[in-house]
């Protein structure tokens, strides 16, 4: 009796102290981080049974039971929950059929979802089963260096938690997923994506990666009322970096968030389930990939930052801010001006006229006579002399095609934009790539890239016209930009 009641007491103070740790980091910060800069870093803490991801502004923190599972988040600036219930951290379709990856099964109630309820949760019986967890600092997602003036020139800082996944269903047998959460120094942010590894000896067929799964709370309740008719939940902005259409606006543009019903949610106050109260994250239209073996597949980004406020003017303040942090190159903004050039004598003058009226650029727009295409020693010469006379007058060479390649002849663009440090050049390129011939200007464009005149490359989103060809699974092995005199080497996939 005496070692039952002594067994009894150490478990109670083990549960005290369970509760108390998360308590410890519940506590609401009094300081506004878009106005005053926050002290507290980002952390990945493990204190018994949970990861917790903690900067003073956003906690999530994840149980490792059956299988590893979210049950809090929470924003840190007002106290929301956002979280109602355990889903899986992601979803993937195999071979037509869709696997789970974490998550736990077996919560009947999912208006709310208590701690102690976690432990008899169980693993599904062919999801892919959490191995183990690594942590390290968050390392620039491109290798960018600022050479010309830029508000921000530093990249951001915070930690990355990556989660392993092994597959349990034979027919994956040497499948691994691994779950990556960034979470910055300074903003209420969260990026999330995952990559897939095939370490068997087979093709396998990824017919969609599904790379975020939230049960959030709603916005709204209504007895009766279609999803698309009822608000979403606002306090948490997701944008992610597979978005395209020309609005210029992400909203219009975005191509991966998916508000969708609950069927499980039986307690909510729609009648027929209807509330879009369960949060899913993936390009929808994409065609999937056969996954080699040896090939890594890499998911969208997906960017969750938690906001704490319906007022307009302030989220489009935190979202200003997120960017001038995660993306410091788009405040680098150079001046320039338009040409249509017929000759080479054409670019000399307006190089000569905007050093001299203080414009930075100067770019060749639709219909100019470069033609990137032409990769002769030639042509490759006579822009290269062009390039060295930019810089002679402190202004840094780029190179932008803006339409896609006809058969023949490709509209292209000559920018010459001003810099800090005359000795460097710019060059970058843009085109359709659903377009036909696209992908042998892509060819050409990098061996034109690659000449010493010309030492990085941009590319920008494509127009996708309703005559233009489907998109083809794989883009151009060992390349998809440059930085300084280094390729980045990655075979680009795409995957609904």
């Amino acid at each position: 009796m005496k070692h039952f009641l002594f067994a009894l007491a150490l478990f109670s103070i083990h549960q005290l102290f369970a509760q108390n740790t998360l308590v410890r980091y519940d506590k609401l910060t009094s300081t506004d981080w878009l106005v005053t800069p926050f002290s507290q870093k980002a952390e990945v803490i493990v204190e018994g049974k949970n990861i917790i991801l903690y900067n003073g502004l956003v906690k999530r923190v994840f149980r490792i039971g059956a299988n590893l599972a979210c049950f809090d988040y929470k924003n840190l600036s007002n106290g929301q929950q956002l979280l109602r219930a355990v889903k899986p951290e992601a979803k993937i379709s195999v071979d037509g059929l869709e696997y789970n990856v974490g998550g736990l099964l077996g919560q009947k109630e999912n208006a709310y979802l208590l701690p102690e309820w976690l432990d008899k949760l169980e693993l599904g019986k062919e999801d892919f089963v959490f191995q183990s967890h690594s942590v390290e600092v968050i390392k620039p997602s491109i290798n960018w260096k600022a050479n010309t003036w830029t508000l921000n020139k530093t990249q951001p800082t915070g930690k990355l938690l990556t989660c392993k996944y092994l597959a349990q269903a034979p027919a994956l047998s040497g499948l691994q997923v691994n779950v990556h959460y960034e979470l910055y120094d300074g903003l209420p942010l969260i990026v999330k994506w995952i990559s897939i590894e095939n370490k068997s000896t087979k093709d396998l067929k990824l017919n969609r990666v599904v790379n975020e799964v939230l049960a959030l709370v709603e916005e709204e309740s209504a007895v009766v009322g279609k999803p698309e008719e009822m608000k979403k939940q606002h306090g948490i902005y997701i944008e992610t970096n597979y978005a395209f259409n020309n609005a210029m606006r992400y909203d219009i543009s975005d191509q991966t968030t998916h508000w969708k019903t609950d069927a499980a949610y039986t307690s909510q106050v729609n009648y027929n389930y209807e509330t879009p109260c369960l949060l899913e994250i993936y390009p929808e239209k994409a065609p999937g990939i056969v996954l080699r073996p040896g090939e890594v597949f890499k998911s969208v980004r997906t960017h969750e930052l938690l906001m704490d406020s319906y007022d307009r003017q302030r989220r489009g303040l935190m979202i200003r801010k997120m960017y001038r942090a995660i993306a410091p190159w788009t405040t680098q903004n150079p001046i320039f001006m338009h040409l249509v050039s017929k000759n080479d004598q054409e670019v000399r003058n307006s190089v000569d006229q905007c050093a001299n009226t203080g414009y930075e650029a100067v770019i060749l727009s639709f219909g100019s006579h470069l033609n990137m295409e032409d990769t002769s020693a030639t042509n490759i010469q006579r822009w290269k002399e062009l390039a060295d006379y930019a810089t002679a007058k402190a202004f840094c060479s780029v190179v932008t095609p803006c339409s896609a390649p006809a058969a023949s002849a490709t509209p292209m663009t000559w920018l010459t934009p001003k810099l800090a440090n005359p000795a460097g050049r710019f060059l970058a390129t843009r085109l359709v790539l659903a377009a036909t011939g696209a992908w042998d200007f892509v060819i050409k464009s990098r061996l034109f890239l690659q000449k010493p005149a010309l030492t990085s490359g941009k590319t920008t989103a494509p127009t996708l016209e309703t005559s233009a060809p489907p998109r083809p699974t794989r883009v151009i092995p060992d390349w998809t930009t440059r930085n300084g005199d280094k390729w980045t080497s990655k075979r680009s996939c795409t995957a609904g």
